[in-house]
């Protein structure tokens, strides 16, 4: 795991793909140019930097072409790095990321299965997490998912309306007052 950091803080969350390259969201280059961040790597504790810790800087940045600020379709981009990270076994924090060689053409593919989601991000709206963190989630079927946020109030908040072959579907389940919620 990688973060791209702003003024010394986590601003966005990424994955090192290769020695120059890292995988991250679109939307962290919504608001600020990319020369405003540092690329961390190799650190699980953005507050203490230690010997294996590597900072890097954006080059180039290649967002998806059809990404939608609006309801973040499509949100992912390459961040090309200006230095290569050097390959170093002794400090598997900094390891790229196993890619797949085929894409599947079938969303529902992996439902069923649990899959991990890591990073820096904020574990409450009014907190600036440092920590590297993890969580397993339950990947669902795009029909069940589209059904259940049908559900959903309106005034949910900005969660898309329906999931498209671009979005995987994963989360826990939570029941409130005989409401099913699935939080991704």
């Amino acid at each position: 795991m990688v973060s791209l950091t702003k003024d010394g803080k986590n601003f966005c969350s990424g994955t090192l793909i290769s020695s120059k390259f890292i995988l991250t969201a679109g939307h962290c280059f919504d608001r600020y140019d990319p020369d405003l961040f540092t690329v961390v790597l190799g650190n699980d504790n953005l507050a203490f930097q230690d010997s294996y810790t590597i900072e890097r800087f954006i080059d180039k940045v290649y967002v998806h072409p059809g990404y939608e600020k609006c309801c973040h379709y499509f949100d992912a981009a390459i961040a090309q790095l200006d230095i290569e990270v050097p390959p170093d076994l002794n400090n598997p924090a900094i390891i790229p990321i196993c890619l797949t060689t085929q894409p599947s053409r079938n969303p529902d593919n992996r439902a069923g299965q649990s899959v991990t989601l890591a990073g820096y991000g904020r574990t409450r709206l009014d907190s600036e997490n440092q920590k590297l963190r993890f969580a397993s989630l339950l990947i669902y079927s795009q029909r069940w998912c589209n059904h259940k946020y049908q559900q959903l109030p309106r005034d949910f908040g900005a969660l898309p309306r329906d999931f498209q072959s671009d979005i995987l579907c994963a989360g826990y389940i939570v029941s409130v007052f005989n409401l099913s919620f699935i939080f991704a």
